[in-house]
C-alpha cells in the first residue's frame, strides 16, 4: 500500500467514533484494502446524508453493496484532491543578512521534513525579513508587512511558530507575532468563529539551558486564545547544556528523542488538519 494511501486509511479510521450509526461500513472497511476501494456515484437516499458512493469491491458488494457516507469518502480520498499545507514562521532574532545559520531554521527544517512524509506541502518565512509593525490590528497602515504574513498563515492548514528562547522567554519577535494575531478576537464570523478556527498550530522551540516548557505554555495559550487548535504532542524543542555554548544548529546530528518528538508532532498535526479539512468547528450562530 502506498504511503499516502496508508496515511489516508489511518485518518479515515480515526473518525470512527464520529459515525457510530454506521458500524457496518467500518466493519467492511477494516477488512478491505484501500487500493481496492473504487466507486460510482449513486442517488442520495431519502433522509440520507446527501450524495453517497457505492463501494465497488467484491467483498463489500457481497455484504449488500452498502454505501459509505460521502463525508467519509471525502476524508479517505483527501490526499488526491485536497493536499494539506503548512506555513512556518521563524521568529529568530537573527537578521536575514546574518551569516550565522539559525538554530530555529534547522528545527523548522526538521519539522517540515517530517510533515512532508504525511503529504503536507510546507513553506517557511523569517519574520525579520518583513516589517511587522507593533500593534493589535490586522493592518497597522503604510509599510506594515503583517497583512501579507497574516494571509499566508490563514491560508495554510497548519501554522508553525518557530522561536528561540531568550532570557527564559519566547523571543520578542514571536511575542510581536502573537500580539498581531490578537486582532482575530474581533474578526469573528456569523457563528462566532475567529479566522484561525479549524487551523492547527505547532510550536517549535530551541535554546540553551531551560525554558522550553514555559515558552510552550505561553505560546499554546496565546494561539488557542485566537482560535488555533494545538494537537496532542504539538510542541517540539531542543535545549542545550546549562551555561554551554553549543546550539542546535551546531549538532552533528539530531538527537533520537528530538527526532521522535518531531515525528509525533507532525503525525498528529497532519491527522488533525485532515479532519478539519472536511469539517470545521460549527461555532455558535448569533442569537443562540
Amino acid at each position: 500500500m502506498a504511503t499516502g494511501q496508508n496515511n489516508g486509511m489511518q485518518r479515515f479510521r480515526g473518525i470512527k467514533t464520529h459515525f457510530s450509526d454506521f458500524p457496518s461500513y467500518f466493519n467492511c472497511l477494516a477488512e478491505t484494502d484501500s487500493d481496492s476501494l473504487t466507486g460510482t456515484e449513486t442517488a442520495p437516499p431519502t433522509g440520507g446524508m446527501g450524495s453517497q458512493r457505492r463501494c465497488g469491491q467484491a467483498d463489500l458488494a457481497a455484504r449488500g453493496n452498502q454505501c459509505l457516507p460521502s463525508a467519509l469518502i471525502t476524508i479517505f480520498s483527501r490526499e488526491d484532491s485536497m493536499p494539506l499545507t503548512a506555513f512556518a514562521l521563524n521568529c529568530t532574532l537573527k537578521m536575514p543578512r546574518d551569516d550565522d545559520q539559525s538554530s530555529t531554521d534547522r528545527m523548522l527544517a526538521e519539522l517540515t521534513k517530517a510533515l512532508a512524509t504525511h503529504d503536507v506541502e510546507c513553506e517557511t518565512a523569517r519574520a525579520l525579513a518583513h516589517n511587522i509593525k507593533p500593534g493589535v490590528l490586522s493592518d497597522m497602515g503604510e509599510g506594515d508587512d503583517w497583512p501579507k504574513l497574516r494571509k499566508q498563515i490563514l491560508a495554510a492548514d497548519i501554522f508553525i511558530l518557530g522561536l528561540p528562547i531568550w532570557m527564559g522567554q519566547p523571543s520578542s519577535v514571536a511575542k510581536r507575532v502573537m500580539e498581531r494575531m490578537d486582532a482575530f478576537l474581533s474578526e469573528t464570523d456569523d457563528s462566532g468563529r475567529m479566522p484561525a478556527a479549524g487551523k492547527v498550530a505547532l510550536v517549535a522551540i530551541v535554546g540553551n539551558e531551560d525554558g522550553a516548557h514555559h515558552c510552550h505554555a505561553e505560546c499554546y495559550q496565546a494561539l488557542n486564545d485566537v482560535g488555533f487548535t494545538v494537537p496532542a504532542n504539538g510542541g517540539v524543542y531542543w535545549v542545550g547544556e546549562a551555561m554551554g555554548d553549543v546550539n542546535f544548529v551546531d549538532l552533528p546530528g539530531t538527537p533520537e528523542k528530538v527526532v521522535s518528538m518531531i515525528k509525533m508532532a507532525a503525525s498528529n498535526a497532519a491527522h488533525l488538519a485532515g479532519l478539519f479539512k472536511t469539517q470545521n468547528y460549527v461555532g455558535v450562530p448569533a442569537g443562540d
